[in-house]
């Protein structure tokens, strides 16, 4: 069988054309992804050159607080209510104008107005969490405080990426037990053939928000859990279930995870030295004093932002080789190229994809091979058989 297969798939090369939809869907979305960083560095930098920052430190310490952790959580919140005033259009573009747009979202504007106020409750509290480990160590942790900051960052994360699908998911989206039946038993199956102990296999009301289709596996250890979109249980066969998820899988067999964190890790590393070498010495010059003046809090956020841009091409190089390989284990773990080939094309017209970006903008922009990259993935496996 295999050798006729392949046969047929040498006679084709496998293509998968943008329709013009999709096509104006990539480059809407990705004018307003390069108008949100623009406007992340002249936000930052406006606040900083024009005194605003400073001025909202010293508004914060007219409150007779005896704790400085107090003095920067309210500076925190002063300078988070203007982030969010002046990001909101952006926000709502991009998330809801966009996807309702072009037909991927289900939300009303109320029901997205709700989703995204949990969101900024939740980034609100993660960063007051963050901010008060970092002055904490600005304070008292000496010539090597980037270095504990790093360290006490990591364990956020990591802490963060085990508990997510138990106390954050669950905030956005309803999840039940997929009945027992042919589908359970084919993905328990997989999981125990990779070697991945799971503590469930769970279905995701994704439709109530959107059109698109999705799964995961997600957690850490006990945590550890097969999702499906309710979306990818409705439009896909069994057979195109059970191939997207040994995909998921092959991320964990080649402890991609891990490697993800560890990249993760790397960049936090390599901010704060950054932001110890440059922003400490740039907050002295523009008047404010050192580092631990909270005024002087927009200057972490340039540095954080310009090494975003600059690594962005490389991480996303890493990122796209760890999503072949996964691609890899799917197709010779289950041994069935042509159900690969089904589900990608039909993942990515479900999720309105551009199959063929140009190559320079799959490079610098893209974190997953574009599905044209990932056919052809399939087309050198079946040809090396």
């Amino acid at each position: 069988m295999a050798p006729r297969f392949r046969i047929d798939f040498l006679v084709r090369r496998l293509t998968m054309k943008a329709t013009p939809q999709a096509k104006e869907y990539h480059r809407r979305k990705m004018l307003l992804g390069a108008a949100g960083v623009g406007l992340e560095f002249a936000f930052f930098g406006v606040v900083l050159a024009s005194g605003l920052s400073a001025a909202m430190g010293r508004w914060a310490l007219r409150f007779d607080f005896q704790s400085p952790w107090l003095h920067a959580a309210l500076y925190l919140a002063f300078l988070g209510v203007l982030n969010e005033i002046v990001f909101f259009p952006l926000s709502y573009a991009r998330g809801h104008w966009l996807e309702r747009k072009y037909g991927l979202s289900r939300q009303t504007t109320r029901e997205w107005l709700s989703d995204h106020a949990k969101s900024v409750a939740l980034n609100a509290v993660l960063m007051l969490l963050l901010t008060e480990i970092l002055y904490t160590f600005v304070w008292g942790g000496g010539r090597w405080w980037w270095l504990w900051t790093a360290g006490a960052f990591t364990l956020v994360f990591v802490a963060l990426a085990r508990l997510a699908p138990v106390l954050i998911f669950p905030l956005f989206f309803k999840f039940k037990p997929i009945a027992e039946g042919e589908l359970r038993e084919r993905l328990a199956r997989l999981a125990e053939r990779a070697g991945t102990a799971i503590s469930g296999i769970y279905e995701m009301n994704l439709s109530s928000k959107s059109r698109t289709v999705n799964a995961a596996l997600a957690g850490l250890g006990r945590t550890r859990r097969i999702i499906l979109a309710d979306t990818l249980l409705e439009r896909f066969p069994v057979d195109e279930v059970e191939i997207v998820i040994a995909h998921e899988l092959g991320h964990h067999l080649k402890a991609h995870l891990l490697k993800g964190m560890a990249l993760q890790t790397a960049m936090i590393f390599l901010f704060l030295w950054l932001v110890d070498l440059i922003a400490a010495p740039a907050a002295a010059r523009l008047g404010f004093a050192g580092l631990g003046d909270v005024g002087a809090f927009p200057l972490l956020a340039l540095v954080g932002a310009a090494l975003g841009v600059a690594l962005m091409p490389v991480t996303n190089a890493i990122l796209r080789g760890f999503e072949r390989q996964a691609d890899r284990y799917a197709i010779e773990a289950t041994g069935r190229p042509e159900t690969f080939l089904a589900a990608m094309r039909r993942l990515g017209s479900l999720n309105m994809a551009d199959p063929s970006p140009h190559p320079l903008v799959e490079a610098l922009f893209y974190s997953h091979p574009s599905i044209q990259r990932r056919l052809e993935l399939c087309e050198e496996i079946m040809a090396s058989k």
